[in-house]
């Protein structure tokens, strides 16, 4: 809870920057929520972008293969067999990079390693990595679904859209 004022400023401050270098046109959901959304809970978690694959495209496709897909889906099926390994590789890239480098940096990552160093038995490497990992794939990628539907509902509802702005 203590991180939350900060948070909501972080993305306030990202969102923007956004707004201000998009020249007057901008796409909603794609250049704003989904950026500002997945860089700010990316950076909270302590997980660097891929260098190869963009991570909010690896969250949405687990997220999308665990909570709206069906068995029948042999294609995002076949898709996940390659993300899931990949990304468990870079998560755990991630924490022995923050480990070789003994620098303390406050974010999740950083608090985990924190209780590791301290001698919690639960926070091993695996614990660590797969917490992670469900929280990328479990919260980033509800925002960007959740926007366009509350603005939707939103422009059907002038007199609702009117207190929003206020």
């Amino acid at each position: 809870p203590e991180d939350l004022e900060r948070l909501g400023a972080d993305a306030e401050a990202r969102a923007e920057t956004v707004v201000q270098a998009s020249m007057g046109e901008l796409e909603i959901v794609g250049d704003l929520v989904r950026r500002v959304t997945f860089e700010l809970y990316m950076d909270y978690i302590g997980i660097p972008q891929n260098e190869y694959e963009n991570v909010d495209v690896w969250s949405t496709r687990l997220f999308e293969f665990q909570f709206a897909s069906s068995p029948k889906d042999t294609a995002l099926r076949a898709e996940v067999d390659v993300i899931a390994p990949a990304f468990r590789d870079h998560i755990d890239h991630a924490i022995s990079a923050r480990k070789a480098s003994g620098k303390p940096i406050d974010d999740v990552l950083g608090r985990c390693l924190e209780r590791q160093r301290a001698g919690d038995e639960l926070f091993t490497d695996a614990f660590i990595r797969t917490n992670l990992l469900c929280m990328i794939v479990g919260g980033p990628p509800q925002v960007p679904m959740v926007v366009p539907q509350a603005l939707e509902q939103l422009l059907r509802r002038p007199d609702a859209l009117a207190g929003a702005a206020e």
